[in-house]
């Protein structure tokens, strides 16, 4: 039946009330606390209640349905009892729709799950945690096998947790057997130290959480280890500081059933050695759509990582990093497949695939693998937004059974989809834009040269005209008019005009399109192309000092 929890007229003044007469009498069917608006400062423990065997047995939420309104709190957590709430070889017990918080400054665990419980659900709660911690004893949800059994069935579920070390902790193993059915969805992580730690499951399903890395230089966005058979899909971790992403070691499927790591997007921002995405001898794993951007300035850091393991395969992911590697692995063996992918660095660094490869090329020729991958901008909206905008990868992707949609749901193609976590559509028939700097080319020598760029068509439709205009050193250059039959995604060398170089001096241009078609463009974040450091040639007799 239906109770309610607190107000006026309750059924129980409190919840340790309902949970007294849970433990005393037991359930003859389902039962459903409703708890009125309030603060109720209790520490709750409930073991395996009588009755309640089957999933959803025993529910507390919010009457009205609003988080914020109920709030469970305790603040007096100590080595013994570090929770605010314990499940304790429970079954079917719900949380819902409150806000649970509590903790000091040396425990601050939340919800603790242990003891063999079965079918135990957390949804939709606000969990706030006490400070900032690197200690497991600061974990917000934390699950443990034990001497009392594994833990099966727990579900995490569109929660949003704040503070502590852990926003997820879990251990799942005991006397050779590991935790089952462990489903951590859709929640909104902001935690210190870890966003989700996890040892040991079978069958885990991480899927559409969003981790949000804190200031600590060694934040982890999520770390499994021995999670067999794991599906991690359409997360987005956004790491600025932290030292990895997304790291799964020992994660293994077989050749029936493999690991999958597809449609998530990863963003890392730090300046050390980092990686963003990291698999450890890991076996049996399709890794499909996934987009990691590491903006680290170090040369020893990296997009991706695949550190041995076997039966890997890497297909439809964009790789972009800034000084260090797009991907690394020293195996020539445990990719089995690899194509369709987009590798992309800003420094003299490209990939290491069981050596040095210094581009596209050298890394098809060296592996016979990426036939049809590309090295092109993504064009990100953000570092860390990384919704794609480059036309270059739409319609690139290979078709995959078992993906049929991107992070945010949307349908891929099925015939020709798109590279990466998103599938996109064209932003614009008319958008043009350059590319890239064609003439001169060093070393040429002082006096009037043809400056001459790229020009892409960015747009959906066929490109005939555009507008080309441009600036050195910032004085501006008479523009022209470019004409020509440019289809979607390709380039055409144009020519700007005569500018006359002098020697010894450092020369900075700028060039940009405008009205593609004759319609002016409203997408101009690809429109311009800067090129520094442009000198002429020495040449002759010169002198120095004096």
């Amino acid at each position: 039946g239906v109770y309610t929890i607190g107000g006026a007229n309750p059924n129980f003044t409190n919840f340790t009330q309902a949970v007294n007469a849970l433990k005393k009498g037991g359930i003859i069917d389902s039962v459903i606390f409703k708890v009125r608006s309030g603060t109720y400062t209790e520490q709750l423990a409930i073991p395996l209640i009588v009755g309640a065997n089957r999933k959803e047995s025993i529910i507390f939420e919010a009457e009205n349905g609003d988080s914020s309104s109920v709030i469970l709190t305790y603040a007096g957590h100590n080595s013994s009892s570090n929770y605010t709430i314990n499940l304790s070889k429970s079954k079917g017990v719900v949380f819902r729709k409150m806000t649970i918080s509590g903790g000091n400054s040396s425990f601050g665990t939340l919800v603790r799950i242990n003891d063999g419980v079965n079918n135990i659900t957390i949804s939709n709660c606000l969990l706030n945690g006490f400070g900032n911690s690197t200690s497991s004893n600061h974990a917000i949800i934390r699950v443990d096998a034990n001497s009392l059994g594994n833990n099966n069935g727990v579900n995490i579920i569109g929660n949003t947790i704040n503070a502590g070390s852990y926003g997820i902790y879990h251990y799942g193993y005991f006397s050779g057997n590991y935790d089952k059915q462990l489903k951590i969805l859709n929640n909104a992580i902001n935690s210190y130290y870890y966003g989700i730690q996890g040892n040991y499951a079978d069958t885990a399903i991480i899927e559409g959480n969003i981790i949000n890395g804190s200031t600590y230089t060694s934040f982890y966005g999520m770390y499994f280890y021995n999670y067999r058979f794991i599906q991690v899909n359409k997360n987005n971790i956004m790491n600025p500081n932290g030292y990895y992403g997304l790291f799964l070691e020992n994660c293994d499927g077989n050749s029936t059933t493999k690991s999958w790591v597809s449609n998530n997007m990863i963003y890392m921002g730090s300046n050390s050695s980092i990686i963003g995405y990291y698999l450890s001898y890991c076996d049996y794993v399709n890794s499909y759509y996934n987009s990691i951007n590491n903006k680290s300035t170090s040369t020893s850091a990296y997009a991706a990582y695949f550190y041995y393991g076997s039966n890997i395969r890497n297909v439809n992911s964009i790789y972009k990093a800034n000084s260090g590697f797009a991907l690394y692995t020293p195996s020539s063996s445990n990719i089995i497949e690899s194509d369709h992918n987009n590798y992309v660095t800003s420094g003299s660094n490209f990939v290491d695939w069981s050596g040095y490869r210094a581009n596209l090329s050298a890394l098809q020729s060296a592996t016979g693998k990426d036939a049809n991958s590309l090295s092109v901008d993504p064009l990100f909206v953000s570092n860390s937004d990384l919704h794609v905008r480059a036309v270059q990868l739409n319609a690139k992707g290979k078709v995959l059974a078992g993906v049929t949609d991107d992070i945010d749901g949307e349908v891929r193609d099925s015939i020709k989809p798109d590279i990466g976590a998103d599938e996109f559509a064209i932003p614009s028939p008319n958008d043009a834009g350059i590319s890239a700097f064609a003439a001169p080319l060093p070393a040429f020598a002082s006096g009037s040269h043809t400056v001459k760029v790229l020009i892409f068509n960015h747009g959906s439709d066929t490109l005939k005209s555009a507008t080309l205009n441009w600036q050195m050193n910032g004085a501006a250059q008479s523009t022209s008019s470019w004409t020509g039959n440019l289809p979607t995604g390709k380039s055409d060398t144009v020519s700007l005009g005569n500018f006359n170089f002098s020697a010894g001096i450092e020369y900075t241009l700028k060039a940009w399109t405008t009205n593609p078609n004759g319609i002016a463009d409203t997408i101009n974040y690809n429109d311009t192309l800067t090129k520094k450091e442009l000198y002429a040639g020495l040449a002759g007799k010169y002198t120095v000092g004096g």
